[in-house]
């Protein structure tokens, strides 16, 4: 009956209705609806209108991202699973049970890498000895959680589901830290682009039309895709390999001076190394470049670095008046100035000594410094 749909949706209170618990719970009670209608329904249609019906209320859900990998890992473990699953028949029932979890984990990682690569930059080389792990420790975390709420009435009942329930979590944490930390866990600093993102997919999709419908012009159409494809991370390392880039940031009172050069990033740096590193990352991997150095910048020092033949850049830390940089300045370049830390220098000394063509201020100078 359509009580039975009462249990799911509060699951999905007691885990705080997060987009996928309310994608899953739409499905299931869509699928309790059509058989108390006597009628069955495609999975795919199930699927789709669950989603629709999570859009009525919020339409902007399809921008969240644990929403979007929900959707695309049910779509491949509803799909490819089930393409997986014969591959292999083992006789016995613990390996038919590892194997089923295998293909389950393949189905939704096949179908959410793409996404995962545009958005996090990063593959978990070890996911499949994760899943193997962590899903069964899951699923027994889960149901002494429920457990916990049912037999809260009796006595040592609720403790001993409290124990198991901790431990659980407690084993949970120390694998996923465990796994994580374990030399080539992760594959960082990938870099698609949407268009490569959306190519990845589509050369999914034409190669999978190709392996059931068995027709030439499916493989003819995954060829072009592919050289498509090529094509546009051709042009992609190509830009990053010529590129010439000069970025300044700033970051709870710290000054950070990135310089790409074709592939390679030297990073200049006033406070934590740790923390300019971390903070700058993405924005390397977004160009394709490799962290080739790093250098502090001490305080009361004058830098001068030279992006290109037509800049040069001169950075002064807690420049006082009176002081005059002793290096010697560029008659033809264009000269960016960059004023940092607790800098009391008068304007007229800075363009007698300096003659700068830009000046700029980080976060390190009060309002007052700046007028």
């Amino acid at each position: 009956s359509l009580h039975d749909a009462l249990p799911i949706w509060f699951y999905a209170l007691v885990t705080g209705f997060s987009p996928s618990v309310i994608r899953a719970a739409a499905m299931l009670s869509l699928v309790i609806a059509g058989k108390f209608a006597r009628r069955n329904a495609s999975v795919y249609n199930l699927l789709c209108g669950s989603c629709f019906l999570m859009f009525i209320p919020d339409p902007f859900m399809i921008r969240s991202t644990g929403f979007v990998l929900s959707f695309l890992a049910v779509c491949g473990i509803v799909f490819y699973h089930r393409m997986f699953l014969p591959l292999w028949q083992p006789a016995s029932r613990w390996a038919f049970s590892i194997w089923e979890l295998v293909s389950v984990s393949l189905a939704a990682q096949l179908t959410t890498f793409p996404l995962c690569l545009f958005l996090f930059h990063q593959f978990p080389n070890y996911f499949m000895a994760g899943n193997l792990l962590i899903i069964p420790l899951s699923t027994i975390v889960m149901y002494s959680g429920l457990l916990i709420l049912v037999t809260d009435w009796i006595p040592y009942a609720a403790t001993c589901f409290g124990w198991v329930t901790s431990k659980g979590i407690q084993l949970l944490n120390f694998l996923v830290e465990y796994i994580g930390s374990l030399p080539g866990a992760l594959t960082t600093g990938i870099n698609i682009t949407a268009s490569e993102t959306m190519l990845i997919y589509g050369l999914m999709i034409l190669f999978t039309l190709w392996l059931v419908r068995k027709y030439f012009d499916w493989l003819l159409a995954v060829m072009v895709t592919m050289i498509i494809f090529l094509s546009i991370r051709l042009n992609v390392e190509m830009q990053a390999f010529n590129q010439k880039q000069l970025t300044v940031y700033h970051f709870r009172d710290q000054t950070i001076i990135s310089i790409f050069q074709g592939p390679h990033a030297i990073l200049f740096y006033s406070g934590d190394s740790t923390i300019a590193v971390r903070k700058t990352d993405l924005h390397r991997v977004q160009c394709n470049v490799d962290l080739k150095s790093v250098c502090r910048l001490q305080n009361g020092k004058f830098y001068q670095f030279k992006p290109s033949d037509q800049l040069c850049l001169i950075v002064a830390t807690d420049w006082k008046t009176g002081t005059r940089p002793m290096m010697a300045l560029p008659s033809s370049e264009k000269v960016l100035l960059l004023l940092s830390g607790k800098c009391t220098v008068k304007g007229n000394e800075i363009v007698q000594y300096v003659r700068p063509d830009y000046i700029f201020f980080d976060g390190s100078n009060r309002t007052y410094q700046v007028n």
